[in-house]
């Protein structure tokens, strides 16, 4: 410590025009510094406890609420990326779409939801919403897909992607087609992410439309209807819907207020809390009780065994667009496993399942055609 103090006096030794006391100042301060150690800026920690989520879709996703005491007060463990790259304090606004008008968001309460209940985690938040667009701007190949994959693997080389938010749909609601072609736009949309991001299971949670409009707007009720039937019968795996009714909406009945937001964001942890599950490599045994399907879709039926199974499972876009998918499917099921019940509904309906190589995670595809034998030659 001597001769560190010693150099230290050479290497900043002021020139004959500084003040003595301010010169003893700057040695005592690096003095302490050294023998204490600099306190480094805060920073999330690099580790599997840094839950990452990404936010996307349209503007009551970037937030447009009016900024209030709560929005702004940060929270020790919530984190959000900057449109730099950086970690910071999730304060609002998180989005940075359009600095003059965007406010309180869901994402904020959102994180601090599941800090709250999860004392051992850090929660980053990776915004990328941008108001008014459509979900066909966020196809595959376009400049906001292209920045959201961007951005989330820049904030998974500090944690683990956990899930995405979505919500948008206000600008898809316009007319029958545009609501009818949505489920389509976004099973490809959900599918393309979990692959990019190498994150087959990850749950996506999306919301439904302000219902400040009630009867008035009977496209917004239909897309709503239509958005919750998908997410129950899991025609998109590990889709969880966040309901909007009695959440408060803003005077144009579109967006939501700060309150609304606010509610919305801990309805989104509820969610995504309810669709990641906790899953093992433990199969339950023998079911308790006959498992009967009576004309539910077959992506309910392997929804409901994988889950009495513990096990998460992928499927193949070709499958989740065909209509082997969403076909009725009748079956009953006494005194077997889940896993086994799995299997056996697969075979039923010509799809297959693989175990990925480390993991319980169940990949499904399309069964393979048996080869055709070869024609006797004559």
């Amino acid at each position: 410590m001597v001769a560190s103090w010693a150099q230290a006096r050479l290497a900043v030794r002021p020139p004959d025009r500084t003040p003595r006391w301010l010169a003893t100042f700057f040695l005592l301060s690096w003095a302490l510094a050294s023998a204490f150690g600099a306190e480094p800026a805060a920073q999330p920690p690099a580790s599997r406890n840094f839950h990452l989520f990404l936010l996307i879709g349209q503007s009551n996703m970037a937030g447009r609420g009016e900024m209030e005491e709560i929005d702004r007060a940060p929270h020790p463990r919530v984190w959000k990326l900057t449109r730099a790259g950086d970690w910071t304090a999730a304060v609002a606004p998180l989005h940075f779409d359009k600095p003059k008008i965007a406010g309180t968001g869901l994402g904020g309460a959102f994180g601090r939801k599941l800090a709250e209940e999860n004392p051992d985690i850090h929660v980053g938040l990776i915004p990328c919403a941008v108001g008014g667009t459509r979900i066909g701007q966020w196809k595959k190949g376009g400049k906001l897909y292209a920045n959201a994959i961007a951005r989330t693997r820049t904030a998974m080389q500090r944690g683990v992607l956990k899930g995405v938010l979505w919500h948008q749909g206000e600008g898809d609601s316009g007319s029958e087609q545009a609501v009818e072609d949505y489920i389509h736009k976004l099973t490809r949309l959900v599918h393309n992410l979990r692959t990019d991001l190498q994150a087959p299971a990850i749950p996506f949670i999306a919301g439904q439309l302000s219902r400040a409009w009630g009867d008035e707007k009977p496209l917004r009720r239909k897309f709503n209807i239509l958005l919750l039937r998908h997410a129950r019968h899991q025609t998109i795996p590990r889709l969880g819907t966040v309901l909007s009714q009695d959440v408060s909406a803003k005077p144009d009945k579109t967006h939501f207020d700060s309150a609304g937001l606010r509610e919305l964001g801990k309805r989104y942890a509820a969610a995504w809390k309810h669709t990641a599950g906790v899953f093992s490599d433990r199969d339950p045994g023998v079911a308790p009780r006959s498992i009967r399907f009576q004309g539910q879709p077959v992506s309910q039926a392997v929804s409901v065994l994988a889950a009495r199974a513990h096990v998460p499972y992928a499927v193949d876009l070709e499958v989740l667009e065909s209509p082997v998918w969403t076909q009725p499917y009748h079956a009953e099921f006494n005194n077997i496993t889940a896993g086994r019940a799995l299997r056996a509904l697969l075979a039923q309906v010509g799809l297959n399942s693989r175990q990925t190589p480390g993991s319980n995670l169940l990949q499904i595809g399309k069964a393979a055609a048996p080869p055709t034998p070869d024609k006797p030659q004559p």
